[in-house]
């Protein structure tokens, strides 16, 4: 019997060591972020009208648009709507555990050792801690880490076969997260190059001609969608505008004094220390590529910075292959042999296998006891949709704000859908820059353009509160909005104003 349990999790641990960094994410999930409403918005409006290319959710009129992740915003709903709030937590946190299973799969494929996969599985899910939340992102990284592994089975299997997954990744890409669907082509690419190297050059004889069929079917593959070429080319369109680099956080260029790019550092000086001092760590020339592309990609954005963290211990891995740990020193050679140490990882295996699976059940239900899928300013909103008629409702709203009020219903002045206020991209206005470049002396004006009849003015808004202070006569409050925290502590965090003359 005893043998049994030890042979069954000998074979099955990186299952349950896996669920570790996945209840610890899951944390992540109790609470949705200011996207989620619009996204919710989008896939509720979807399902019942079908596509649109005009935007239906502001105050502005004729926008043009692109729903560059609509399949993405289709799920979401679904899923919240008819599974509920529980039922959306758990599928997250099923597709964060699936995403560090292919993340395992992949590393295992190239390095061939299960333990060392398990550890850098359960390290790589540590490092995405702060990316892991309920945007179509997770999505982009399932799909890219299983481009990587059906890539690296290509050539390890030489099974033209496996290619076939490729062109329909680049789909679910294209359909599920648009603006960076490019990313599937700079890892291909790597092994493009790799592959035009001559033989002599490299560890791997593969063919190199099918990976180049493949990858012009992905590009061909990218137009089918609801946008055709406009969504293949959403990054011209949404990329490179200074008001959203200069505003937009995750946008800022990365800085040393972040935790990521600490986890960053420590990663190139593993990879530059065992390259140059380890004989046997040798990785090819697209891992080298990867390694380095991806690099400057996590310091051009905060937001860029988890692709590195994605795959930098998957091009480790495979350097790992053929590395031996050796006790050199004699007297502990007695203690330290092969067999006791089979046994050691044995007992901390089995160990941590069951401490997991005792684990996750209770943490997952602490965490889903704390869901709470709640905006900040429902009250407020509540209010308004009580004692006003929301069709004639034009909403002021900042850009954190806004896609909760078009989630209940009402228009807002903007929300967190950034490249939608651009006039590059909706071929009308630049109402992004007039909302982020805005003064205390072009606020006057702001409200005379759109002549607002309600207001939902967080605390730290100091030009519209300013503004509000100065003109008395022309707007009242009819709402103080407070957020109550775990701790008992209730903070006034923001105002809903009325206009004075409203029917």
């Amino acid at each position: 019997m005893i043998e049994k349990i030890k042979n069954f999790f000998n074979k099955y641990y990186h299952f349950f060591l896996i669920l570790i960094p996945t209840i610890i994410i899951s944390k992540n999930y109790q609470r949705l972020d200011n996207d989620a409403w619009f996204i919710l918005n989008t896939g509720r409006y979807l399902l019942k009208h079908g596509f649109f290319y005009i935007d239906p959710f502001t105050i502005h009129e004729g926008l043009k648009m692109i729903v560059q992740q609509w399949l993405t915003d289709v799920i979401y709903w679904s899923v919240f709507h008819y599974l509920g709030n529980i039922g959306f937590f758990i599928f997250i946190t099923a597709l964060t555990y699936l995403m560090l299973y292919v993340h395992y799969k992949l590393v295992y494929l190239v390095s061939e050792k299960k333990l060392l996969s398990t550890i850098f599985t359960v390290l790589c899910g540590s490092l995405w801690i702060y990316y892991m939340t309920s945007r179509p992102q997770m999505f982009t990284y399932l799909i890219l880490l299983t481009e990587l592994l059906v890539l690296e089975k290509y050539i390890k299997t030489k099974n033209n076969k496996l290619l076939i997954f490729l062109p329909i990744l680049s789909f679910l890409q294209i359909n599920l997260h648009a603006s960076v669907w490019f990313i599937q082509f700079l890892i291909i690419g790597t092994f493009i190059v790799n592959g035009l190297v001559p033989v002599k050059y490299r560890k791997e004889d593969f063919k190199v001609l099918p990976i180049i069929i493949v990858t012009i079917i992905m590009f061909i593959v990218g137009f089918i969608n609801p946008y055709f070429y406009k969504a293949v080319f959403y990054l011209y369109y949404s990329y490179g505008s200074v008001v959203i680099n200069n505003n937009i956080t995750e946008m800022h260029l990365s800085t040393f004094g972040t935790i990521q790019v600490k986890q960053i550092l420590i990663l190139v000086v593993s990879f530059i220390f065992l390259s140059n001092f380890i004989k046997k760590f040798k990785v090819e020339l697209r891992h080298y590529f990867i390694f380095s592309g991806l690099l400057i990609f996590a310091f051009m954005h905060n937001k860029s910075t988890i692709y590195f963290l994605l795959v930098s211990l998957y091009a480790l891995a495979y350097g790992l292959k053929d590395v031996q740990i050796k006790i050199k020193l004699k007297r502990l050679r007695k203690y330290i042999n092969k067999k006791n140490i089979e046994k050691a990882l044995t007992f901390l295996i089995i160990i941590s296998s069951i401490g997991s699976l005792v684990a996750t059940p209770v943490v997952l239900y602490k965490n889903i006891k704390k869901i709470d899928y709640h905006n900040d300013y429902e009250g407020a909103m509540d209010y308004l949709l009580e004692h006003y008629d929301s069709k004639k409702v034009i909403l002021y709203a900042d850009y954190n704000n806004g896609g909760y009020p078009e989630f209940r219903g009402v228009k807002s002045y903007i929300d967190p859908r950034a490249e939608v206020f651009l006039k590059k991209f909706n071929g009308k206005e630049d109402i992004l820059e007039e909302f982020f470049n805005r003064k205390s002396t072009t606020v006057p004006y702001i409200f005379y353009k759109y002549k607002f009849t309600h207001l939902l003015v967080s605390k730290g808004d100091k030009d519209i509160l300013m503004y509000l202070y100065q003109h008395p006569e022309q707007y009242e409050l009819v709402y103080t909005q407070y957020k109550k925290y775990p701790n008992g502590a209730n903070l006034k965090i923001g105002y809903l104003y009325a206009r004075k003359d409203n029917s």
